[in-house]
């Protein structure tokens, strides 16, 4: 059963917390929401967002996102 977790630091990259952004390119920006972590090791980033007007839940591998200096988005602190 993989793990989800809600801290996550990405080599090289800032940890990312609950309510951190992060950009993706050509897909939008995105908020953090967990990581998910395989039984195998393969890690998804998980967040809530996208391009302006059309927010959706997606997944992402950890070395196709930016973390953005931003820490976290207004509300969720």
């Amino acid at each position: 059963m993989p793990d989800q977790v809600r801290e996550f630091k990405i080599p090289g990259k800032s940890l990312l917390e609950s309510g951190t952004e992060f950009s993706v390119p050509f897909q939008g920006r995105f908020v953090f929401r967990y990581a998910t972590i395989a039984e195998d090791g393969q890690v998804a980033i998980t967040g809530y967002g996208g391009k302006k007007g059309h927010g959706q839940w997606r997944s992402f591998p950890p070395g196709k996102i930016k973390v953005h200096r931003i820490d976290k988005v207004r509300g969720n602190q």
